[in-house]
């Protein structure tokens, strides 16, 4: 279409031209058609081109949707089948698009079937969206699946449902393997020593063996809501089984910060009231969240205490000895010496100190 200008009116034309041979002649010819556009066939020609992109771009949407893997379908508002993709015709074995929507082909002719239509009634009723999880057999097979209908209004009053199911199977699988593995390692933890809590990533108890909750002592019930990480603080500082702080909220403050703060295995010393000593272990969980290992390290701190006492007096009573004492170890290193010892042979504190080996001894005490 091309605007030309007419003794001073403006008009819209439509010009076309074709080519025309000419058997008698035979010669070639081109005709031009000069047509005014009139406003109805302005009108026509736009309704024309929107009617063609909208069904190039259905046409597209159906391409797509047939490609997609699972089944979509659409009911009218009466609740009959009036469209379905091509996953929907594999699952019912249809054989055909129109074979499936002329036999109103269900996705099993039971009692899920009456189901899925209750749901579009139900869906077409309250305008609100509903999902529902079924066990169906597609290809000889037992299927697991989520059965979605959402509802449609249209702009010229239609009202629509659409529906898809996702095949859930795989999924329903690894959570049963997971629950399983979480049982067994559960079981596990629990024979442990060691307490052990596990924190997901909103600080909330997720996980305590009975190490841990022979440890604290805490409710039961209170261990099962799930509290989070500053009320178990709180509930083991009301039962005074936390260190005395002269300031417990900014002490509480800097553990929950610490908690967020983890990047790496963090190790720190809890000396308790009732006198034992924990050794703390917060490190991050595989499957997220933190978790805080709690070791009793009581014994081992008195041992060493004990030890370190024993030797002092020890040492205490060589060094009250006029004779001289040294004493080696099974790798020949000097392990234990008194004061008459390094008088009589006038050696070096260094040199006693750093473990010198009997041979390295003797050749300072005869050369």
């Amino acid at each position: 279409a091309q605007t030309v200008s007419l003794e001073n009116d403006a008009i819209n034309l439509i010009i076309t031209g074709n080519t025309i041979e000419t058997s008698e002649f035979n010669e070639t010819y081109s005709v031009v058609w000069f047509k005014e556009n009139t406003i109805e066939e302005n009108i026509n020609t736009f309704l024309h081109e929107k009617i063609n992109r909208a069904e190039g771009k259905a046409k597209f949407l159906e391409l797509a949707l047939n490609k997609i893997s699972f089944p979509i379908w659409i009911r009218d508002k009466n609740h009959k089948l009036i469209w379905v993709n091509q996953a929907y015709i594999d699952a019912v074995d249809g054989k055909s698009f129109a074979n499936t929507i002329e036999s109103q082909l269900e996705l099993l002719v039971n009692t899920l079937s009456s189901n899925l239509k209750s749901m579009a009634v139900d869906v077409s009723l309250t305008g609100t969206a509903r999902s529902e999880s079924h066990f169906i057999v597609i290809d000889g097979e037992r299927k697991s699946m989520d059965f979605h209908v959402i509802p449609y209004s249209g702009d010229d009053g239609s009202q629509i449902t659409l529906g898809y199911a996702q095949d859930i199977t795989e999924l329903q699988e690894t959570r049963g393997s997971l629950a399983d593995h979480a049982e067994s390692y559960a079981e596990t933890m629990d024979k442990f020593s060691t307490a052990v809590a596990i924190f997901n990533s909103d600080m909330r108890l997720e996980y305590y063996n009975k190490s841990y909750l022979r440890l604290w002592g805490l409710q039961e019930s209170l261990l099962f809501s799930h509290p989070h990480y500053g009320e178990i603080l709180e509930a083991l500082r009301e039962a005074r089984k936390l260190p005395e702080q002269a300031n417990f909220p900014e002490w509480k403050k800097k553990q929950l910060d610490l908690y967020k703060e983890i990047l790496e295995p963090m190790e720190s010393m809890l000396h308790l009231p009732d006198g034992k000593t924990l050794r703390v272990v917060m490190q991050h969980h595989p499957l997220g969240g933190t978790l805080i290992l709690y070791e009793d390290v009581t014994d081992y701190f008195t041992l060493e205490s004990s030890y370190n006492t024993l030797i002092a007096v020890q040492k205490e009573t060589l060094n009250n000895l006029h004779e001289g004492v040294a004493v080696f170890g099974v790798d020949g290193r000097l392990k234990l010496f008194n004061d008459g010892f390094k008088s009589m042979w006038e050696l070096s504190t260094d040199f006693l100190t750093s473990n010198p080996h009997v041979i390295d001894v003797l050749r300072m005490l005869w050369f």
